[in-house]
C-alpha cells in the first residue's frame, strides 16, 4: 500500500469522525470510541470500493465549487413548498407538478462525464422543488420532476443542461 493511500484513508477517517461528532453532539467516552471505530470502518470501506475502479469520478473544480449555491437553492425550494401548501390548503387550488425535459450534454463513459452527470443529479435534486428522474445519454436529455415548474436551475445549465 502506498503511503499517500494511508494518509488519504486517515484524512477521510478524520473527516468522517468529525461528521460523527457533529451528528451526535456528545463528548462521552462511548461516543468517541464508537465514532472512531465507525469512521475507520467507513473509510476502509470507501477505500475498498475505490480500489475496485468500477466508477470513475473526475470533476472539474469549478463544478465542485457549485456546492456554494446549494443553501440558497434549498431556501428557494422551501419557499416553493410553502407556496404549494398555501395554494392547496388555504386557497384550495389544485397544484400540479410535472416532468420537464431539457437537452443535456451527457458525455461518454469517461470519469469526467460521469462526474458531471452525478453532480447534475445531486445538485438539481437537492432543492425540494425538483428531482432528477433520468439522464438519457442516447437522446442527450435530462428528465426531472418539479412541483411547481420554474426555469432550468442555473447549476444544471453550468453542468450541461441546454434549455
Amino acid at each position: 500500500m502506498r503511503p499517500f493511500v494511508i494518509l488519504f484513508w486517515l484524512a477521510e477517517a478524520g473527516i468522517l469522525f468529525c461528521v460523527w461528532m457533529i451528528y451526535t453532539w456528545q463528548l462521552s467516552r462511548a461516543e468517541l470510541l464508537v465514532g472512531i471505530g465507525a469512521a475507520l470502518l467507513a473509510a476502509a470501506g470507501a477505500e475498498a470500493v475505490r480500489g475496485l475502479n468500477f466508477a470513475g469520478f473526475y470533476p472539474l473544480m469549478t463544478w465542485v465549487l457549485e456546492v456554494r449555491r446549494l443553501p440558497l437553492t434549498a431556501l428557494k425550494g422551501c419557499a416553493v413548498l410553502v407556496e404549494v401548501l398555501w395554494r392547496r390548503h388555504v386557497l384550495k387550488r389544485e397544484v400540479r407538478g410535472g416532468l420537464r425535459t431539457v437537452r443535456f450534454e451527457a458525455g461518454g463513459d469517461d470519469a469526467r462525464s460521469a462526474a458531471r452527470r452525478a453532480l447534475a443529479v445531486a445538485f438539481v435534486s437537492f432543492a425540494p422543488n425538483s428531482i432528477v428522474v433520468h439522464i438519457d445519454r442516447e437522446r442527450g436529455v435530462m428528465i426531472y420532476h418539479q412541483i411547481i415548474p420554474t426555469t432550468v436551475p442555473k447549476v444544471a445549465r453550468l453542468l450541461g443542461a441546454r434549455p
